[in-house]
């Protein structure tokens, strides 16, 4: 699931892939970022705090949620 993330909720600076999800506890999620190449493991209370780890890049501004168009 491709998710934005930014310096602040409001900016939408930059796509990292959440390519996976692990309920825990602690529920943690898989995300790999496409510019650096690398892949990191962050907790729920991580990404819902803003603790990302991403740079200055924090905070989840949108999800992106993929459908179908036939």
């Amino acid at each position: 699931m491709p998710i934005v993330i930014g310096a602040t909720s409001a900016s939408h600076t930059h796509y990292v892939l959440v390519t996976g999800k692990d309920d825990g506890p602690p529920k943690t999620y898989t995300i790999h970022d496409p510019w650096e190449g690398k892949t990191s493991v962050k907790t729920a209370k991580q990404m819902e705090s803003g603790q990302l780890g991403f740079g200055t890049l924090n905070k989840v501004s949108a999800v992106e949620s993929p459908s179908i168009v036939p």
